[in-house]
């Protein structure tokens, strides 16, 4: 029952699933009867096509910024990976926390709002350790983790 629960509370990670879960609920808010209760479900409906918009977004940007990473560097080796990625570690922890994965958006021309970097964050976060390892990194650069846009 516990690997289900979890298995479904991960929708709620992605800012599209959250989108999807602010819609489910605006519409049966806006199903009762009431002014207020529409409102707030009408504003509930905004907010998950507002999820969905910022996904959007922010997988388009995630997109130019892996293109322009890679043509940068130049290559696919290791020490190319490894190269990029200890320019953009600025305290040299082996880690990218979120300013230093802002630092590399922005060196590379993608300007990240705040709920952006978020998504992007958590999409390349693969064990949810608040920090991008090398290893996560570099399954991004290399397209091991094929990263499926959408689920930012």
């Amino acid at each position: 029952c516990r690997a289900r629960l979890e298995y479904w509370l991960k929708l709620l990670q992605r800012v599209w699933g959250r989108g999807i879960f602010y819609l489910l609920l605006g519409a049966m808010q806006a199903a009762q009867d009431g002014m207020l209760r529409t409102l707030c479900g009408i504003g509930l409906i905004a907010m998950g096509i507002l999820s969905f918009i910022v996904s959007r977004g922010a997988s388009s940007k995630l997109n130019a910024v892996h293109a322009q990473l890679v043509s940068q560097f130049g290559s696919k080796d290791d020490a190319a990976i490894r190269r990029a990625f200890r320019q953009f570690d600025r305290n040299g922890d082996e880690v990218l926390d979120s300013s230093e994965l802002t630092l590399v958006a922005t060196n590379l021309g993608a300007q990240l709002s705040r709920d952006e970097l978020k998504a992007v964050f958590e999409l390349l976060d693969s064990d949810d350790s608040g920090r991008i390892s090398y290893a996560e990194f570099k399954k991004w650069w290399l397209g091991a983790k094929e990263v499926d846009y959408s689920m930012v």
